[in-house]
């Protein structure tokens, strides 16, 4: 019988109360049955990733896959959503199968799958960073109006009005105005019928064996092609700050990120993300680290100047 990871029946009790548990209940079955569908061979599961998801070594055959299932949420529907998208485009993960109701997915598994945030161990910033510019640069698709994707402005809405409800997140109000003005300012200079990944951090940028990166886990959001910049350009400053500032990183990470925009553009892009993602953890019950309040106060100097 598959194990089901610990913390993945505890998140998801947890985050979708009876609904959940009724879930896991089935899921031992339900993974036998889509093992049976697709002629699968299950390995170990990741023990990485978001809790309330469960990911999967699997084999067919001669095919090494990737089974990736959670209770059906609206994110994973729309993951699949982008993930059909993405057939057979260069750089981002294909899709093999899927199922809706099992709230189930079958990709390629990206071999060796060594992920931008351990390449950038051995990598100066800049050089990781540029690499990264280029895979960004053409992610983003074009949507029609029959797409069913969230919009970016829709995604701070609702998270700032949840947030300005929360007084342990008053740091983040000035920040919250200051963000719904760039976004108004935004939507009147870039177009915004583009189709982003969302969530694009080092961690889902992998290598694959071509030695091309390749972008995986999409959130799925439709917004201004600029915006896909936002999510890379404020992750993983822990693991530089034994060698560098805050501020050096920060500059050293949007120099390389220029291309089609302008310094300045992506600073701003990266200050609205990291103020959503912030808003996003004080609504999960997260408490704000200091570090992440001293790098939105330092985005946001430096926007003044």
């Amino acid at each position: 019988m598959v194990m089901i990871p610990e913390r993945t029946t505890r998140a998801v009790a947890r985050e979708f109360g009876e609904a959940g548990k009724e879930w896991l209940e089935q899921l031992p079955g339900l993974l036998a049955e889509l093992g049976k569908q697709w002629q699968l061979s299950f390995e170990e599961p990741f023990d990485n990733g978001l809790p309330i998801n469960i990911v999967f070594r699997v084999t067919r055959g001669n095919q090494l896959l990737i089974l990736k299932t959670g209770f059906p949420h609206p994110e994973m529907l729309t993951e699949m959503a982008v993930l059909a998208h993405w057939r057979n485009r260069p750089g981002c993960v294909q899709l093999v199968d899927s199922d809706e109701k099992a709230g189930a997915v079958l990709m390629e598994r990206v071999i060796p799958g060594a992920s931008v945030r351990i390449l950038a161990q051995t990598q100066s910033e800049y050089s990781v960073s540029s690499q990264v510019r280029h895979l960004i640069e053409k992610t983003p698709l074009r949507v029609s109006d029959n797409d069913n994707f969230p919009t970016y402005r829709n995604w701070c809405s609702l998270a700032f009005a949840k947030c300005n409800q929360n007084r342990d997140a008053r740091a983040l109000w000035v920040h919250m105005t200051r963000v719904e003005t760039i976004l108004a300012k935004a939507a009147k200079r870039y177009e915004s019928g583009w189709l982003l990944h969302g969530d694009l951090h080092h961690d889902n940028i992998l290598l694959h064996e071509s030695r091309d990166f390749i972008v995986v886990d999409p959130k799925g959001v439709i917004g201004p092609r600029l915006f896909e910049y936002g999510r890379f350009v404020h992750n993983f400053f822990e693991d530089r700050r034994h060698s560098m500032s805050m501020e050096s990183i920060l500059t050293q990470r949007i120099a390389a990120l220029q291309g089609e925009y302008s310094s300045d553009e992506i600073l701003m892009v990266g200050y609205v993300d990291l103020v959503l993602a912030s808003c996003w953890s004080v609504n999960g019950g997260q408490k704000l680290k200091t570090e992440t309040l001293e790098l939105i106060e330092l985005m946001s100097v430096l926007l003044k100047a």
